[in-house]
This record gives structure tokens, sequence and C-alpha cells, in this order.
């Protein structure tokens, strides 16, 4: 998708011991974009050339809300100025919003289990 309107746009990352992810949404929570990439040991240059892109591809004025989850990103939200959010906080809210009449969830990542 090519540029939005300014402060249009959510973007979400999660900086695993694996991988980047990333999320663009709307402010309707509507998804625009995603993306997946491994990080072979060096998560800080991969999160940064994977957020430098998604600014080139979007642009730098249209975000409205920036945030930051997983195990390596909250050196990454430090350094941008962002929220940092635990993931298990991101997942907990997922759900509420997603499916309110999930109770538990189990879920086991590379480096833990929550």
């Amino acid at each position: 998708m090519s540029r939005q309107a300014a402060a249009s746009l959510a973007l979400g990352f999660d900086v695993g011991s694996v991988a980047v992810k990333t999320v663009v949404t709307d402010l309707e929570g509507r998804l625009i974009d995603t993306s997946y990439r491994r990080t072979f040991g060096k998560p800080v240059a991969t999160t940064a050339a994977v957020l430098a892109e998604t600014l080139a591809r979007y642009g730098d004025d249209v975000w409205a809300l920036v945030a930051g989850t997983g195990s390596a990103a909250r050196l990454m939200c430090q350094l941008l100025g962002t929220p940092f959010v635990n993931e298990v906080i991101c997942q907990a809210m997922a759900l509420r919003h997603l499916r309110p009449d999930v109770r538990t969830v189990i879920e086991m990542g590379v480096r833990t289990a929550s």
C-alpha cells in the first residue's frame, strides 16, 4: 500500500529470539500489512532494517501509534522512544478483544512458556 494520510496507521512489532514480526493496521484495526523476518542472532540490526523498510513504504508522518513487544524489543523501544508492552499483556489484551469467551491461553514460545 502506498502512503497514507497523516496519523492514520498503527505499527506493532514483536522482536523475539528468532524473528521480527510487524503488523500495520488502520485505526479501526483493519489489517494493512505484515512482515516476518528471521534475525539470525542480530535482533537489533534486523529490527532496524525492517522498521526502516516500513517507514520507506508508508512514510514517517502517518503513525498514530507505534509499540513493541517481545523478548528483544525493550532495547529497540528505548532507542526509538516508543512504548514497550510485555508480550503476555499483549496476548491478554488481544484475547479480550478477539475472543472474550476464552479464559486460558497456553503460549509456547521459542525461549519460554507463558
